[in-house]
């Protein structure tokens, strides 16, 4: 896929491009498992406000290395 000149500069403006029907549905499906029982095995902690990070290598996210590796996102990922 081949992005457009519009595409990169929202890129560069909002600093993420959302690309419609790169990575297919099962995938992101898997993916959503995933995270969800990631969130359900280590919420963060009870006053915690704003975002809370997890950051796990590739081989212990299986679906979402699988959706990374196995759609067009990291073709896109080059583009930019």
């Amino acid at each position: 896929m081949v992005l457009s000149g519009d595409q990169l500069r929202r890129f560069g403006e909002d600093g993420y491009l959302v690309v419609p029907g790169v990575v297919p549905e099962n995938l992101l499906a898997a993916v959503d498992r995933e995270i969800d029982a990631l969130a359900a095995a280590d919420p963060p902690p009870a006053d915690t406000v704003g975002k809370h990070f997890w950051f796990l290598p590739p081989g212990q996210l299986p679906a979402s290395d699988a959706a990374l590796r196995h759609s067009g996102a990291l073709d896109i990922a080059v583009e930019l």
